[in-house]
């Protein structure tokens, strides 16, 4: 996973952004939903706030490489337990686990189809993808299937 510098410095520059200033990367792994194939990623928190931001380099295609709370919530605001008002993090009420939900992708690219694995934190969902891989995702990315 050495080649990953670029990968590195592109989270912290995004997770900066937003606030946070990331600890160390350290190796950890995502698995399926049956803890399957178990596959590399590199997980770091922020010093200050406790925010999660991984990053995936074995992506499948339409999953970002970069993922985490840190990317959908500002540092100061995690602090403070302030966080983006109820009716624009979550405007469908609360997603429950097993629910599917389609996901649009901040960078660009179509959206997915995901299953909500549970909620992470105020306006933070685990979703899982149908590969079986685990991501985080705002509530601002997320709507509910048959909303469509």
């Amino acid at each position: 996973m050495g080649g990953n510098s670029k990968l590195i410095r592109e989270a912290r520059n995004l997770a900066a952004a937003r606030g946070h200033k990331l600890g160390e990367f350290r190796l950890t792994s995502i698995s399926g939903a049956n803890r399957e194939n178990p596959r590399p990623c590199l997980a770091a928190l922020c010093d200050d706030c406790g925010a999660l931001l991984g990053i995936d380099p074995t992506a499948p295609p339409g999953v970002s490489e970069i993922w985490g709370e840190a990317l959908e919530i500002d540092c100061q605001d995690k602090q403070a337990g302030k966080f983006l008002p109820k009716q624009f993090v979550n405007q469908w009420g609360s997603l429950l686990p097993g629910q599917t939900v389609i996901v649009t992708h901040k960078w660009g690219g179509p959206p997915s189809i995901a299953t909500v694995v549970r909620e992470s934190g105020p306006g933070v969902y685990q979703l899982k993808d149908a590969a079986g891989n685990h991501f985080y995702v705002g509530a601002a990315h997320i709507r509910p299937r048959n909303e469509d």
